[in-house]
């Protein structure tokens, strides 16, 4: 059977710094939000990007703030983060770096402690570092029935007969 695969939708997610590198993201429904998307990072500001690159995966804490606010910071191993290529869609900035978050680890988490609330702490030169957070939807694949349209043509094609119905 043949399929074809949905293209990923970006979201933005809010990200609030509430002090020198930390930061959090009220996300309402969390656990489903993971089931569907992996979460980036995109990294950028006045620091070399280079630098950002080796450094910022190493020393990035990620979790949920249920956990983090019930240990130190620096104590707290997170889920993993690890530099990535963008993926499709995802386009960073020409001095960002994406940096993947351990998805299925958060989703664990999340699934054991509940609770919506993200939490980020980045050390590196926290005034001269700026994160955005986005959520990557997976694709899909769907399955394709011989002789109907695909999907992609259908809207296109219903488009073209709307205008020659309206031509005439």
């Amino acid at each position: 059977m043949t399929t074809f695969k949905t293209r990923p939708s970006v979201r933005p997610l809010p990200l609030e710094q509430t002090q020198p590198g930390l930061f959090t993201s009220d996300i309402p429904d969390l656990e489903t939000l993971l089931l569907s998307s992996d979460l980036f990072l995109l990294a950028g500001g006045t620091v070399e990007r280079v630098n950002l690159a080796d450094d910022l995966p190493r020393y990035l804490v990620v979790g949920l703030m249920e956990l983090i606010a019930k240990t130190s910071m620096k104590a707290y191993p997170g889920v993993p983060s690890r530099l990535e290529s963008p993926p499709p869609g995802l386009a960073p900035g020409p001095d960002e770096v994406c940096i993947g978050i351990g998805t299925d680890e958060l989703q664990a988490m999340v699934k054991e402690l509940g609770g919506d609330v993200l939490c980020i702490y980045q050390p590196i030169s926290p005034d001269r570092v700026t994160l955005r957070l986005v959520a990557v939807e997976r694709p899909v694949e769907i399955p394709f029935v011989s002789g109907l349209p695909a999907p992609e043509d259908y809207l296109e094609r219903r488009r073209e007969a709307d205008r020659d119905r309206d031509d005439d």
